[in-house]
């Protein structure tokens, strides 16, 4: 895990419910040689400080659990730094679920392209203003055919005894502009 960064800022509920499973939401901040990054993954990172800064500045919002907001150096170098993430900070036994929002921006619907369970599924279903999937890209990803990866793998858990809910969101279309 060395030279790599990992900024991590927490988000509790006023009323004491500190001690309820953390919500994580992932974005990273690099981005693969030569690319600017823009939609894989600098505009992930903006929603994520939208997401908290609307939080934080509308009390009418309720917060019925914590909210770890994990923006990491290093998923195109392997996943080490959600992976240092979950094996090494104090925070990571304290996450319940999590998002993990891989790219946006470009062209078309966000969709959850990757989830562990049902549970995943209809929770965001019941929050999402649109909420829309695809499970082509999970099947593709599990069986080895997409010679990538994401965040999602480390944050799902480094084992399946910590196992962890959760979703990777990414754009549907336009997969030249994805690290542009």
């Amino acid at each position: 895990y060395n030279n790599l960064t990992n900024i991590v800022m927490v988000v509790s509920p006023k009323d004491g419910m500190s001690h309820v499973k953390s919500v994580l939401v992932n974005a990273h901040y690099d981005s693969t040689m030569g690319s600017p990054g823009a939609s894989d993954c600098a505009s992930c990172v903006g929603i994520g400080f939208e997401v908290a800064r609307t939080i934080l500045m509308n009390s009418s919002i309720p917060l019925y659990g914590p909210l770890i907001f994990l923006f990491n150096g290093g998923e195109e170098t392997l996943m080490q730094a959600s992976h240092g993430f979950m094996a090494t900070s104090a925070y990571a036994s304290r996450v319940g679920a999590f998002i993990n929002i891989e790219s946006t921006g470009p062209w078309g619907p966000d969709v959850i392209f990757q989830h562990t369970d049902d549970w995943t599924l209809s929770a965001f279903a019941r929050v999402a203003p649109y909420p829309r999937g695809n499970s082509v890209a999970q099947d593709f990803f599990e069986m080895g055919l997409i010679p990538a990866d994401t965040d999602y793998r480390m944050l799902r858990g480094i084992s399946e005894e910590a196992s962890v809910p959760g979703v990777d969101l990414a754009f549907l279309f336009d997969g030249l502009a994805y690290h542009t």
